[in-house]
């Protein structure tokens, strides 16, 4: 269920979220060419359900090896993402 945030709580939220995911994208020495603005048009309604649960969504490089930006990510089940058993973290 999406939860209601203030206008600028959930502004904030999102950016957080993004500055996470970029930061964790450089840790893995991954290009990450993402703005923030496409990051959220990315995830669209989605946004609410990310999560670490099995059920729950994630973001995922379509091309393990390519950059994360809006021709190589989608949003999946982390459910799906593992069935692969995380494919692009075996390098």
């Amino acid at each position: 269920m999406q939860r209601e945030y203030p206008p600028h709580l959930l502004q904030s939220l999102q950016k957080m979220c993004f500055n996470r995911s970029r930061a964790q994208a450089r840790y893995r020495k991954e290009d990450w060419e993402l703005t923030f603005e496409e990051y959220k048009s990315v995830w669209g309604d989605d946004f609410w359900f990310r999560g670490t649960g099995i059920d729950d969504y994630c973001l995922k490089r379509i091309d393990g090896d390519g950059a994360w930006d809006t021709s190589n990510v989608i949003v999946c089940k982390r459910r799906e993402y593992l069935a692969k058993g995380g494919e692009y973290s075996k390098r």
